[in-house]
């Protein structure tokens, strides 16, 4: 059983382009300070469906994505469940 931590982001800020720049930046922040004090436990970014989908569509999201080896929990804020875990 994997033990996890989750950065939840809504991206509610008129640009999506800075509201991902935070969310990058903490997201590195919390890994750092996990990595360090809970070896064991992975970190995840879950970001709402919508924002998903734009980031697959835009390459300098998923550059980022990858580049950084970030892990993505995809949730439907409606129904307020997961529907996809990207490691």
């Amino acid at each position: 059983m994997d033990k996890i931590a989750v950065e939840i982001k809504s991206f509610v800020r008129a640009s999506v382009v800075y509201s991902f720049h935070e969310a990058v930046g903490q997201y590195r922040n919390y890994g750092r300070i996990i990595r360090k004090n809970e070896p064991e436990r992975l970190l995840f970014l879950a970001v709402p469906e919508a924002i998903f989908k734009l980031f697959m569509e835009e390459e300098f999201f998923r550059d980022t994505i990858e580049e950084d080896s970030i892990k993505l929990l995809v949730f439907d804020k409606n129904e307020k469940e997961i529907i996809e875990w990207k490691k």
